[in-house]
């Protein structure tokens, strides 16, 4: 009844959001991000040190029940919540803001206190958390458990739906993962290596909940040297588990993740990063023939070229402009440099609003601020895909003149738009993770939407490098009229998530889905492999299913208030700080808090 609700009431929103469209707030300044200052690595002997204390405190944080775990991360949610603000701001003045004050990085802090709180709830019900409802796939080969929205989250999300997809053979259940892990005879006690992604603070702090609730590990975490400075807040934040020795940050590169990875203390690694970072660590340099020079646990969520799939129908002006929109917010999120960046954008030649829809996606590039690329090696991999494509276009709003001078933190590039490629001139071999984009026009040589989808799922699934995830945009009545077609479209598309009429930050943010490559989940033992594509294994799940295949998430095809996702929306700052409030301290008030702020997007 409320998921009824809930969608019925998208039009009254939207009416209302007619009504304020001039009532908007102005941008806010554009300013380039500050060069961080490094911090010390740590030395060998106080690594030593942090991994003997971790290592005493090992066996406390296994034999801990369920619920013990649950108040501390808690807890954690709490300390973290309340340095929200100083977290956002710390990241944007190195990554630089671009209309939005430091709401971007605020709402990444969003992700994570739904998590805690969610698998708090999951342990303290010993992994049995009741989802929305259960169904058979169309080919009835595996079950579908609907997890997303569920009580007063699905007022706040009208329209859409998040589903898990059980691997084939198995039925569903809950908790055992974690039960496996917090068998000693299945898997030691013992600590847990977290390398830190560089590009997102909040994806290091998610992975370091994911060892110590998957693996029942005590956790010793890297920062990578790219955003290090952000290590220290992130240990006041995370104070209820270093305060009790759960939990303790190191620094430096290379040579001190080598030392950690090859210290007998470390039971097992994980990384969120890239697949050459893998390799290096499983084979240390040597040939990938036979058994891994690495014997232990190695887990990984790794990168993918990203694809976007337009099918095509009958859109109106406004249609064009909001998902034109999407796919730009998918694109310059981060300033590229996310692992669900959109790569590729995927059109059928013969659609008659294909040019139509290239026009709007230059135009909203056009007027999007020009960010700071300050990941290293962003100017070589521009450098590479205007080598590669020399006709590209160069688009965006340049902002040099508003950044500080002298201060600028990585180089500055147009956004880089690619079209009219084919499965012959594209190159969807590796991940550009910057600000690149590439559109690829399948020619069907038929005129009907099953041909493109089955043409689309070939081009994506076969040629496009990785597995973690993709978004597909689809009008309702297209749908509807394709339902067959589309829902065995969907069923055969080999991605870990799955984002239908949303970019991929959407599927990422919503926790009770998975995120990760496609495929069974092996998080407990990561099965290691020759070629790792985007990972082995699953992050999220708050709700603690097991054996997941892959998530899918359907959003509605145009969600109302204007969604706080949008690079174009104008509140996303006051919209990250009513949001977290709601998701901590949920009622119908602060939900009311958060339509009112969004309502000024």
């Amino acid at each position: 009844m409320l998921r009824w609700i809930a969608a019925s009431q998208q039009p009254a929103i939207a009416f209302i959001e007619g009504l304020l469209k001039n009532r908007k707030p102005d941008y806010k300044p554009s300013v380039y991000g500050d060069k961080p200052e490094g911090i010390q690595p740590s030395s060998t002997k106080e690594i030593e040190d942090i991994l003997g204390r971790l290592d005493g405190q090992a066996m406390e944080w296994r034999k801990k029940s369920r619920k013990e775990k649950a108040k501390v991360l808690r807890q954690c949610c709490t300390s973290l919540t309340d340095m929200a603000e100083e977290l956002a701001s710390l990241s944007t003045e190195h990554k630089g803001t671009y209309g939005q004050g430091i709401g971007e990085e605020y709402l990444g802090v969003i992700p994570i206190a739904s998590y805690l709180l969610e698998v708090s709830e999951s342990l303290e019900s010993d992994g049995y958390m009741k989802p929305y409802k259960i169904r058979a796939s169309p080919d009835q080969t595996q079950w579908i458990v609907d997890v997303f929205p569920t009580g007063i989250d699905t007022l706040s999300f009208g329209g859409f739906q998040g589903e898990l997809w059980i691997s084939p053979g198995h039925g569903v259940t809950q908790g055992h993962t974690v039960s496996n892990a917090e068998n000693d005879d299945v898997n030691a006690p013992g600590v847990g290596l977290v390398l830190g992604a560089g590009n997102q603070y909040p994806l290091a702090i998610l992975d370091i909940f994911h060892i110590l609730v998957m693996q029942s590990r005590v956790v010793v975490c890297k920062m990578n040297p790219v955003n290090e400075y952000m290590g220290p807040l992130l240990r006041r934040a995370l104070a209820p588990l270093v305060e009790n020795g759960y939990l303790e940050f190191v620094y430096g590169g290379p040579k001190q993740g080598s030392f950690l990875v090859d210290n007998p203390l470390i039971r097992s690694i994980h990384l969120t990063g890239s697949c050459s970072t893998y390799d290096k660590i499983l084979w240390k340099g040597k040939p990938k023939n036979g058994e891994p020079k690495c014997q232990k646990d190695v887990s990984a969520e790794l990168g993918c070229v990203t694809p976007y799939i337009i099918v095509p129908g009958k859109w109106n002006a406004e249609d064009i402009e909001y998902h034109a929109n999407n796919v730009v917010s998918g694109l310059v999120h981060n300033a590229g440099h996310n692992c669900l960046k959109a790569e590729v954008l995927v059109t059928d030649a013969s659609w008659p609003q294909r040019e139509e829809f290239l026009d709007a996606v230059r135009r909203i590039l056009s007027s999007t601020p020009q960010r700071s690329a300050y990941y290293p090696g962003s100017e070589e991999k521009f450098n590479r895909f205007e080598k590669r494509f020399p006709e590209c276009e160069s688009l965006g709003k340049d902002v040099a003149s508003e950044a500080p001078s002298g201060k600028e933190y990585g180089s500055h590039h147009p956004w880089k738009f690619q079209t009219g490629l084919d499965e012959e001139t594209c190159h969807v071999s590796e991940e550009n993770w910057c600000g690149v984009l590439q559109e690829v026009s399948l020619d069907r040589r038929g005129d009907s939407v099953s041909e493109f989808l089955d043409a689309a799922s070939d081009f994506v699934n076969d040629e496009c490098w990785g597995t973690l995830s993709c978004s597909v945009f689809i009008d309702p009545r297209t749908q509807r009229k394709h339902s067959s077609e589309f829902n065995t479209f969907i069923a055969n598309l080999k991605y870990g998530s799955i984002c239908i009429n949303v970019p991929g930050m959407v599927g990422f943010g919503v926790t009770k889905l998975t995120w990760g490559a496609y495929g069974d989940d092996n998080t407990c033992n990561p099965t290691p492999s020759h070629d790792i594509g985007s990972g082995n294994c699953k992050v999220h799940n708050s709700l603690l299913f097991d054996n997941v295949q892959k998530s899918v998430i359907y959003g509605p095809w145009q969600f109302h208030p204007f969604p706080y996702w949008l690079v174009s929306n104008r509140n996303t700052e006051e919209i990250g700080k009513k949001a977290l409030e709601y998701f901590v301290h949920k009622s119908f008030k602060t939900l009311s808090g958060v339509l009112v702020a969004a309502l000024k997007g």
